[in-house]
């Protein structure tokens, strides 16, 4: 950021916990690439960064037991059982049998970001943190606010939506499905943790997500740019929950959903310890060195090349590949 544009800013207010972090914003930040662009970018100006944090909005997956997603919601991705916190779900092949086999695995968050997130949660079930202060101070932005943001209705999965216009009113509520009421302190803004579905296609139609959800052993929301940059940026996903992945999906609920993300991003940040930060290796030296690995694995397992062991080979053969040593004419024989 330029300070002479914000001569009132001193280069401490960007600090957080003795940790200096750097903001982006891409608007047209779509699709898995879209995310490995501005990675690539970030690292060539700041090639010291040591970790990211992906902030935005996601389609959560309602559930009629556990977890219990709501908009307005923050889901943060962590690993799980065989599932490294994001999983790409459209990336694969067809089998015989006609279905669709997922291949390919994502790199888990850095180790000082699922530390922190551990420590964050244990915080918040003690009933400390200041995310909630951090929600509380987006009612000066009444964009931004669960006011503005309307009405949490969640329709069945079978039920599509009705009428050209983004609004559902002419959707019919009886298909609307009723869900308890949350305690005060709950109904603000719950925090889940686990796997995070990312594609390169907005997911509208409820019955796909409920199925990929299904396949992936239960997944808390959808996205589209995750998956494009955990193999490439150590990092760590928060999303806020705007829609329910179905086709009654729209824009209202999206300021607030971005900000009840911000604030745990913030809070996040301001936990982290300043010594782990600096023993954290930069991302330029994690990206090297996984160069370097690869470069060893491929000539470790590299194929020599033809006539390498010409002086090996039979008596009386000959390379029928090799410029020295014209193929033969190959003769009929009789049988």
């Amino acid at each position: 950021m330029d300070l002479e544009l914000f001569p009132n800013i001193t280069p401490d207010d960007f600090e957080l916990n003795s940790t200096k972090p750097f903001c982006s914003c891409d608007l047209a930040l779509y699709r898995t690439n879209s995310a490995t662009v501005v990675a690539a970018q970030i690292q060539l100006a700041f090639p010291l960064i040591r970790f990211g944090l992906m902030v935005g909005i996601g389609g959560g997956v309602p559930s009629a037991t556990y977890p219990d997603i709501r908009l307005g919601d923050v889901v943060v991705s962590r690993p799980e059982r065989t599932h490294s916190g994001v999983e790409q779900y459209d990336i694969g092949k067809a089998t015989p049998s006609g279905g669709f086999k997922r291949t390919g695995f994502l790199n888990a968050p850095p180790k000082i970001l699922r530390n922190t997130v551990s420590h964050l949660t244990a915080r918040h079930l003690r009933g400390e943190g200041r995310f909630l202060e951090y929600v509380a101070a987006l009612s000066r932005l009444p964009t931004f606010t669960r006011d503005y943001a309307g009405l949490d209705i969640l329709f069945a999965s079978n039920y599509d939506h009705v009428g050209g216009g983004s609004i559902c009113d002419e959707c019919d509520k009886t298909h609307v499905l009723h869900r308890p009421g949350r305690r005060a302190a709950q109904n603000i803004s719950a925090i889940h943790y686990g796997t995070v579905a990312s594609g390169n296609q907005v997911t509208r139609n409820a019955a796909e997500r409920d199925c990929v959800s299904t396949d992936l052993g239960g997944v808390l929301c959808f996205e589209m740019e995750a998956a494009g940059l955990m193999n490439e940026f150590p990092c760590l996903v928060i999303w806020g929950i705007s829609d329910y992945s179905d086709s009654h999906k729209h824009k209202r609920w999206q300021p607030y959903a971005a900000g009840v993300a911000v604030a745990y991003a913030k809070e996040l940040l301001s936990v982290i310890p300043s010594t782990q930060v600096r023993e954290t290796p930069a991302v330029e030296e994690i990206i090297s060195s996984r160069e370097r690995e690869k470069k060893i694995y491929t000539r470790s397992h590299n194929i020599l090349p033809y006539g390498h062991n010409s002086e090996t080979k039979t008596p009386g053969t000959v390379n029928c590949r090799s410029e020295n040593h014209p193929r033969r004419e190959q003769k009929d024989h009789p049988r």
